[in-house]
C-alpha cells in the first residue's frame, strides 16, 4: 500500500486496481497526508569531459552521458532524476547561446539555456539525459568552443 502512494505521490499517471474503492482510499490519503519523494545525490569522484570542441551556428552534437566509461553508470539509469553538468562556452563576442537538453526533446523549449559572451563562461546545470543516455548540445547565433563536464547526478531514492 505504501509503495503505490509512493508512486503516485511521484507523479505516476496511471492508478489501477480490482477495487475502485480502495484506489480512491489511497487517492484521498494521498490528498492529505502527501509523501515527499527523497532524492539521493552523488558527486563523481573526478568529473568526466564528455564534450570539448568548437560548435558552429546551428550545429548540433549528441554526447552520451549513461553507460560510458567514467561518467554515470547504467545502474542509476532507472531512477535517474537529473545529470549535473559544468558547461563552459568560450567565445570571441557575445551573441545567442548554447542549449543542453535532452537528446529527444524540443528545441527551444525543454533544455537549458547558457548565454555565450565574449571571453569564457562556466555555469552548473541540471539536464535529463534523453533517450540511450544523450543530451543535445546546440549553438545559437555564434561560433563557439563549448565543454561539457559530468559533474554528478540525482537519484530518486
Amino acid at each position: 500500500m505504501r509503495r503505490l502512494s509512493t508512486a503516485v505521490n511521484n507523479g505516476q499517471a496511471v492508478v489501477s486496481s480490482d477495487d475502485p474503492l480502495a484506489t480512491r482510499e489511497i487517492l484521498d490519503d494521498l490528498a492529505q497526508n502527501p509523501v515527499a519523494p527523497s532524492y539521493r545525490r552523488t558527486l563523481l569522484r573526478r568529473s568526466a569531459t564528455v564534450l570539448d570542441k568548437p560548435l558552429n551556428a546551428g550545429a548540433r552534437v549528441y554526447p552520451r552521458i549513461i553507460g560510458a566509461s567514467g561518467v554515470v553508470p547504467t545502474s542509476a539509469q532507472t531512477r535517474l532524476q537529473w545529470v549535473r553538468l559544468s558547461v563552459t562556452v568560450s567565445a570571441k563576442k557575445t551573441a545567442g547561446y548554447v542549449e543542453v537538453a535532452p537528446s529527444n526533446s524540443r528545441p527551444d523549449v525543454d533544455g537549458v539555456t547558457v548565454p555565450i559572451t565574449k571571453g569564457t563562461t562556466t555555469r552548473t546545470v541540471y539536464v535529463a539525459p534523453g533517450d540511450y543516455g544523450r543530451l543535445r548540445v546546440r549553438a545559437a547565433a555564434a561560433t563557439t568552443r563549448v565543454r561539457v563536464k559530468v559533474v554528478g547526478y540525482t537519484n530518486v531514492a
